[in-house]
Order: structure tokens, then C-alpha cells, then sequence
């Protein structure tokens, strides 16, 4: 628990002093497939050739197991293979498996043939070994005191939509189309999915069973490594009496850029002059920015790059630090604007005073962005219009690198800004986060694109 003064009153000889206590809620783990991995599996196999007015194939699996809830909400997972056209010898199949990488145990895998239709489906409503929906199978779990946001790893090689049912115990219903997103390069990535862009009347505060589907009709290897509840959002405030105050803390330990520096003075605006091809050599644009004494940057410089893969004659990109009138909150921000057509990276990066976009690994001198261990995410406050991605490198001193890519921007519902609370544990590789020598955040695009970027920092 993190206190902070809240109030305070002086009557006479009495003093009473009220604080307000910030929890940072823990998420709350629908699926991390561990529970019954390598072991649930279904399929169904075409004997024939398959009609869609023929009527669907049907295929269901459903696994428990007691004292399981940590990793699987419900203790039971129900799951169903419905296929509706395909031909004679092909085979769908969704499986549980068990992985070994640095961060995920299990999976939910999914199998689809070409030329064919089918849903895919995962359900949570209890201990019922029924595909059935028992609306009320999870007692009626309070979300929001977890979270705000449905979180999803997903692996897919195709882009697809992602179909999530969340139902309250009255039998109301909210539902939300996860568009799922694949580059020629990247087919890993987080989806946050705030629970208020979710459309229906459930309560959020009281459910009762969850499905979610994948219809495909074409050939696609899809899975799903964690499937949770969590916050994205800062922690919440609720009004606590003490007797004595400690000392406050701030939730924000390490400002890596507030983007107040350099503000309307960073700024790369480029037409481009001529077409740029895929098979082309890709365009490189930069600017550089460094300020003694400076606050709210890490290591007082800041490095942009703008790099066109392809691209139109006349169209603009910009890639710029401009101030944010109106805002005491975030006074200033990076905007990245690309057009139509058009594919390539925005990059930002803090390896100190160099005034170059050469990398230096070791310019920062060892900054330690944990504040003594105090903090436990990347924080990154932005606003987009459209889906799209950003990627975190970490170099520290002594060589170990760490990174977290492919994490997933998505407009907000109502068209403001979106926090991303990154937690350090789902980094990459190794790294000494107590003795950072550079970073580097990189947006990738393959349409148009506006982002402004407001803050990036560490918290608690």
C-alpha cells in the first residue's frame, strides 16, 4: 500500500489527518492454459465433403480441475470445434499445449484447413462438463476489482477477428470484436481491450460466464498464451484514517520523457519527393536534441528516426515533440502522423547527449529506472486512431539487453487517451534495469497513422 496526504484539519488541540490509499490492483488470470495442457484436445475430421446448408459437425471437450483457480477462472474450461463447410479428409482441431518459452506455460491452438469454415470456441461458466452456458457457473465475479481492461497474448499467422462474450448473472450480455492484426514480420503481440468499449448491458461487477470465439474460413494457425483481467489505468484512490503519516510517494518513479523538452523545437516534417517502393532502399530521416540540465528526460537527449519503407510522392510524415496547450496534466507530446499506403517505423532514443542517432549502448551511464526497485511497469500514456504497435529495447551496462515487442495500441472508445501499464516481468531476455544504458521505443506502421505519444515512465 502506497499513502499519500489526503486532508487535513486542526481543531484546537486535535489533528486529523487523512490519507488516501492506492492499490494497484492484481490482475486476475481468466486462462494461462496451464490447466489441462497437452491433455484437452478436440478435433473433428471430415469424412466427406461439407455443405454450409448441410448443418454444422460438432465437436466438445470439457476439463476441470479442483484448486486450480489461480490459473483458470472457474477451475473448468469448456471448449467446442463447430465446422461448417470443408472437404472430405481435412482436419480442424484446438488444443491445449503446453509451450516453453520465457514467459507463458500453455496455450490455446487453433488449427483451420484452407478453404473451409468453422468456429472455434473457449467458454467459462464452472464446473458444469457442459458446453452448456450456466450464465451464473462463475458466482459472479467482480471485474473492476482487478481491472479495466481485457488483456490477451496472440499468436496468429493471419489476421482474423476475435469474437469475447461476457455474461452477467441476469442473463445480460456485453460483447466486443477483438481485430487481430498480422505483419509479414510480427505475429506476436498484447491486446488490451477496455472493458467499456465492450457493447451490451452486463455488469461488469457481476459475472457470471465468459466465451470466446474464432470463426475462420481460411487456412490459419492461431493460439492464445494468457487470457486476463488487468489494469491499464492508474491505481485507485479511496480515503483511509491514520494516525500518523509516513512520508508520501509519488506513483511515478522515473520520468523517461514527459516530451516538455524540445518541445516545437523537435520536429521532423518530411513530403517525400519521390515514390518509394517496397524494393527500394527505405528512406531515413532524423533529429536530434539534447539540453543540459534538463527535466523530464532521461539523460537530458532525445533521438527521433523516421524510416519509409514505402511511400507516395507528396505525401506527409511526421514524426515531432510539440507542446500541449490545455494540458497541465501532459504539457507537451510526440505526435506520428503517416498517410494512406505508406509502411515504415517511427523510433525514439535515449542513450544521452550524443546528438546522433548512432547507438550508444552505454549513454545513459547506468540509470537505475526501478528507483531502487520501487518500480514494476513501463507506463505509456498515448492516444491513436487505429490499431498499431509499439516495441521497447533495453540496454543496460555490461552488455544484457531485454524487450518486450508487438504490444498493442488501440483506440480508445470514446477517443481519449489510453494508459499502457507494461509490468518489467513481461520483458524479454536479460537486462539490469538498476543499470540502463540506452532505450529505444519503436511504432511500427502500415497505413495511415496518428498517434501522439504523452508521457513514458516508470511506476509503482
Amino acid at each position: 500500500f502506497f499513502l499519500f496526504t489526503f486532508a487535513m484539519r486542526v481543531m484546537s488541540w486535535l489533528v486529523l489527518v487523512l490519507f488516501v490509499t492506492c492499490v494497484f490492483m492484481e490482475p486476475l488470470v481468466i486462462d494461462d492454459f496451464t490447466v489441462g495442457a497437452n491433455v484437452q484436445s478436440i478435433g473433428v475430421t471430415l469424412t466427406q465433403n461439407l455443405n454450409i446448408t448441410q448443418g454444422p459437425i460438432i465437436n466438445t471437450s470439457s476439463y476441470n480441475q479442483r484448486g486450480s483457480s489461480a490459473s483458470l477462472l472457474g477451475e473448468e474450461r469448456d471448449m467446442e470445434v463447430k465446422v461448417q463447410s470443408g472437404f472430405s479428409g481435412r482436419r480442424f482441431s484446438s488444443d491445449i499445449f503446453r509451450v516453453t518459452n520465457d514467459k507463458f506455460q500453455g496455450e490455446w491452438a487453433v488449427a483451420n484447413p484452407k478453404t473451409s469454415i468453422a468456429t472455434y470456441s473457449v467458454q467459462y461458466d464452472g464446473m458444469d462438463q457442459s458446453f452448456s452456458l450456466d450464465i451464473d457457473g462463475l458466482g459472479g465475479v467482480n471485474f473492476l476489482d482487478y481491472g479495466d481492461s481485457l488483456m490477451l497474448y496472440i499468436n496468429t499467422d493471419l489476421s482474423c477477428s476475435l469474437s469475447v462474450m461476457m455474461f452477467s448473472s441476469n442473463g445480460a450480455v456485453c460483447t466486443a470484436n477483438v481485430e487481430v492484426s498480422w505483419y509479414d514480420d510480427e505475429d506476436d503481440s498484447y491486446y488490451y481491450v477496455p472493458l467499456k468499449s465492450f457493447e451490451g448491458s452486463c455488469s461488469f461487477t457481476d459475472i457470471g460466464a465468459i466465451q470466446v470465439d474464432l470463426t475462420t474460413n481460411d487456412a490459419i494457425d492461431f493460439s492464445v498464451q494468457i487470457m486476463e483481467i488487468v489494469s491499464t489505468s492508474k491505481p485507485s484512490a479511496t480515503p483511509t484514517p491514520s494516525a500518523s503519516p509516513p512520508a508520501p510517494i509519488n506513483n511515478v518513479d522515473v520520468v523517461i520523457d514527459d516530451f516538455a523538452s524540445g518541445a516545437d523545437k523537435q520536429i521532423i516534417n518530411v513530403v517525400l519527393p519521390t515514390n518509394v517502393n517496397e524494393d527500394d532502399l527505405a528512406l531515413q530521416f532524423n533529429s536530434s536534441y539534447a539540453k543540459n540540465n534538463c527535466s523530464g528526460l532521461i539523460g537530458c537527449g532525445r533521438d527521433l528516426k523516421l524510416v519509409v519503407n514505402y511511400g507516395n510522392n507528396n505525401e506527409l510524415f511526421t514524426s515531432g515533440v510539440y507542446s500541449n496547450p490545455g494540458s497541465s496534466k501532459y504539457p507537451a507530446k510526440w505526435i506520428l502522423t503517416s498517410p494512406r499506403n505508406s509502411a515504415g517505423v517511427f523510433s525514439v532514443i535515449y542513450d544521452g547527449m550524443d546528438n546522433s542517432t548512432s547507438f550508444d549502448i552505454k549513454g545513459l551511464g547506468g540509470i537505475d529506472i526501478t528507483a531502487n526497485g520501487s518500480a514494476q511497469y513501463f507506463q505509456v500514456v498515448a492516444y491513436s486512431d487505429t490499431v498499431t504497435s509499439f516495441s521497447i529495447y533495453i540496454y543496460s551496462l555490461g552488455g544484457g539487453y531485454c524487450y518486450l515487442e508487438d504490444i498493442q495500441v488501440t483506440p480508445d472508445y470514446y477517443g481519449g487517451d489510453v494508459v499502457y501499464n507494461i509490468p518489467f516481468a513481461y520483458l524479454h531476455n536479460n537486462c539490469n534495469l538498476n543499470k540502463v544504458g540506452s532505450m529505444e521505443v519503436i511504432f511500427h506502421y502500415d497505413e495511415a497513422l496518428d498517434i501522439s505519444v504523452k508521457a513514458f515512465q516508470t511506476v509503482h
